[in-house]
């Protein structure tokens, strides 16, 4: 959903993805599609998260940088459903496109709109994690789902991708930049409502542990 948004030059080169924890949500613009999610900060076991409070609504925040994926392919972050629970859709239709959290990457592979490709990294409503498809809209777009349905309790899920074995394996690039990271919570195909939070989301070498 977010894949045409975030297509515009990079702003400038930049070697980390600015830290929730540190410089909160100045760095990151607020793109909404229908309804709006609410994104604000707040305070859990002592660090800075994003708080996500969507209501039939799909909105994202999106940050617009060149980062380098060929030094520091591994992207890290953390997210927890604190509630919400979609119904089980059909995500290859337009209709059952939501996910209770979202985290892109983008890459350009040329000058137009079209040869950019984004990797969506899910928190699907129904599907086993691991399992991945294109998105509805848009076979440029590629979903993997990381954690499936019903949060299980309320602990933080860590999770790290490499990002340029990823554009190798669904489809078949090896860019060396991305130009766009986002985070996003959906939940209008549902109309439900979901409370989400996202930790630090980082890039690091491929050696992280």
């Amino acid at each position: 959903m977010l894949l045409l948004v975030l297509l515009a030059p990079a702003l400038h080169a930049q070697a980390s993805v600015p830290a929730f924890s540190a410089q909160g949500l100045e760095p990151w613009t607020h793109k909404r599609f229908e309804g709006e999610t609410q994104y604000s900060l707040t305070t859990t076991d002592g660090q800075q998260v994003v708080d996500a409070q969507c209501d039939n609504s799909a909105s994202g925040l999106y940050l617009e940088r060149e980062f380098d994926i060929v030094d520091t392919p591994v992207l890290r972050w953390r997210w927890r459903v604190l509630s919400g629970v979609q119904p089980a859709m059909d995500h290859n239709e337009k209709a059952g496109d939501d996910a209770l959290a979202r985290v892109y990457a983008v890459a350009k592979t040329g000058f137009f709109a079209w040869q950019a490709r984004a990797l969506n990294y899910v928190w699907a409503h129904n599907d086993s994690a691991g399992a991945d498809w294109p998105s509805p809209y848009t076979d440029k777009n590629h979903q993997i789902a990381m954690n499936v349905g019903a949060p299980d309790g309320d602990g933080w899920v860590t999770h790290q991708v490499n990002l340029a074995d990823d554009f190798g394996r669904y489809f078949d690039i090896q860019p060396e930049q991305i130009v766009a990271i986002a985070i996003m919570s959906d939940c209008d195909d549902s109309a439900s409502q979901a409370h989400v939070q996202f930790g630090d989301v980082e890039l690091l070498p491929a050696s992280a542990r």
